[in-house]
């Protein structure tokens, strides 16, 4: 199972592994004083192809995890010791990135009020902590998961933000309130899933304590890191790959509420090239499409892309109206999708939101993690945008920066 553990931040060398919906990364990162650069990196494919046996898609995860890993040790200390000689495998430290579909996250606030004072304690959280991953795994939307996923565990309950007497705190052990709040975000994973996981990083890396993250809080700390004037800024993130789209709502670097629909760049791939047999093919065939125009706009392209950004467009605007709880929608938006993709999803995004029960339409600001992108279609392509913000992440992390979160199991 997962081990509790604490991230140390003081590596030298990092190795990251992204488990994505679609596709497995691995990078190495080389951290120096001034900066943590990717020096080595790795995609594979195994989830283009729509399918419902949940069996035969976990098992191509699994089989490309192992396939990543085994390339990570025979190419990698050869290509990164020719920039960085005192690499070596036997001191790095492993962070593993898991994106949905392989956990499920969930948000939860509790509230305890009482007539006297009372002492905020370890027992007192460890008592909410277990009602709240209870009540997470008893919601309609966890048992869906689970019925195709298996038996659940839990990767991580983080408290997000704790109140006292309404007013929040970074200190509360000890304290003694009349009214305790906790908002947590929590994780959770398969343990079918975690077994397969832990069992192939661990014979890839047999040496190595690997360290467990989520995509959404791994993207939510890169979405205000480095820069503290946004750190109370509401976001939508949303981070797309294969064939879903996870939507999650922030405050800065906390989760406020999340959600999951079931379309992603898989169907924009399909929609553009039909008889494509890999997902390498249908990025050929969107370049040509991506050519026949001048910028790119939702209303230049070609009618099988418009038909497809409009649909996904319609339903993330309905699950940002879900999860926004009645609350105008942030006027800002952090987009997460391979490079090449971007400017197809950011100018479905760029097009006026229409909010029920309001007068005027929202414009909403697309932002992306990465820096500034090439126009260069075939440059774009050789960007790996969610090793890149990974990397971001070990950055700032590795500098102790005040708003940053320790990667954790606690």
């Amino acid at each position: 199972m997962f081990r509790p553990s604490s991230w140390s931040h003081k590596g030298r060398f990092y190795v990251l592994f992204d488990i994505g919906a679609a596709s497995i990364g691995v990078g190495i990162v080389a951290c120096t004083p001034k900066k943590c650069d990717l020096v080595w990196r790795t995609r594979m494919e195994y989830g283009y192809e729509d399918t419902e046996d949940f069996t035969r898609y976990s098992r191509a995860m699994y089989a490309t995890l192992l396939q990543a890993g085994m390339k990570l040790t025979s190419e990698a200390v050869k290509g990164v010791r020719e920039s960085h000689p005192d690499f070596s495998m036997d001191n790095v430290e492993v962070i593993c990135v898991l994106a949905p579909p392989w956990f499920k996250g969930t948000v939860h606030t509790v509230q305890q009020e009482r007539e006297a004072p009372f002492q905020v304690t370890n027992t007192v959280l460890s008592k909410i902590r277990e009602n709240m991953v209870n009540e997470s795994m008893r919601s309609p939307e966890s048992l869906a998961w689970q019925d195709v996923m298996g038996e659940p565990d839990v990767l991580s309950v983080h408290n997000d933000r704790v109140m006292l007497e309404g007013y929040p705190t970074d200190s509360w052990i000890g304290h003694s309130t009349k009214e305790l709040t906790v908002h947590a975000y929590l994780e959770l994973v398969s343990q079918s899933v975690q077994e397969h996981v832990e069992e192939i990083l661990e014979r890839v890396l047999p040496n190595h304590t690997i360290y467990y993250a989520s995509s959404t809080r791994s993207f939510a700390q890169a979405s205000t890191l480095g820069g503290k004037k946004n750190t109370k800024k509401r976001t939508t993130l949303i981070e797309l790959g294969g064939q879903i789209t996870s939507i999650s709502i922030l405050e800065g670097s906390v989760v406020e509420d999340t959600i999951t629909i079931p379309k992603g760049t898989n169907h924009l791939m399909q929609a553009a090239a039909p008889n494509a047999v890999n997902a390498e093919e249908a990025r050929g065939n969107i370049t040509v499409l991506q050519k026949k125009v001048d910028s790119i706009e939702l209303d230049t392209l070609p009618d099988e892309l418009q038909t497809e950004l409009a649909d996904w467009f319609g339903e993330v605007m309905t699950a940002v109206h879900t999860i926004s709880g009645g609350v105008i929608p942030p006027t800002r938006a952090v987009l997460v999708v391979g490079a090449f993709l971007y400017p197809l999803y950011a100018a479905a995004l760029r097009r006026p939101w229409v909010i029920p029960n309001m007068k005027d339409n929202l414009d909403v600001e697309v932002a992306h993690l990465v820096g500034e992108l090439t126009k260069d279609k075939r440059t774009l392509r050789e960007i790996d945008t969610r090793l890149a913000i990974l990397t971001r992440t070990v950055n700032d992390c590795s500098r102790k920066k005040p708003m940053c979160y320790t990667i954790n199991n606690s």
